[in-house]
């Protein structure tokens, strides 16, 4: 479970916190959260098959075990926020992510999936942890 940050480093579902942030680099890291909890996030900007998008990481116990990317962001001033966004564009942001997850699906893992949440009116794709493995706690 893999995904390409440019075209010589890939990150993995179950790699650590700290070799995460340094194959992104501090310049590409848009903005790191500890939640306090075990739980961190890193926003950065990674760049799959030479396109800028945008990428939230999910660590639990400073593993990584959430991949999430909007390949239809590959700009802070087209993120959507509650007072710009509505379910027709949340629509049409999903199925751009369908779109590029078929056009790039031989470089991208089988377990890759687009989500759209209308909780926090966002739409991406995601690859998560599978529950079976056995990846560090």
């Amino acid at each position: 479970m893999f995904v390409p940050i440019d075209a010589n480093k890939v990150i993995k579902i179950g790699m650590a916190y700290n070799t995460v942030s340094e194959l992104i680099g501090e310049s590409h890291i848009i903005s790191t959260q500890d939640m306090g909890n075990g739980y961190k996030w890193i926003k950065a900007w990674i760049y799959p098959f030479q396109e800028r998008i945008l990428a939230n990481l999910c660590f639990d116990t400073e593993i990584l075990e959430i991949i999430e990317l909007y390949p239809h962001i590959n700009s802070l001033e087209t993120v959507s926020s509650w007072d710009n966004t509505s379910e027709k564009q949340l629509n049409d942001e999903k199925k751009m992510c369908d779109k590029w997850i078929n056009k790039n699906k031989k470089q991208l893992p089988d377990e890759i999936s687009t989500f759209k949440d209308l909780r926090s009116w966002s739409a991406g794709v995601v690859i998560k942890k599978d529950e079976n493995s056995n990846y560090p706690k």
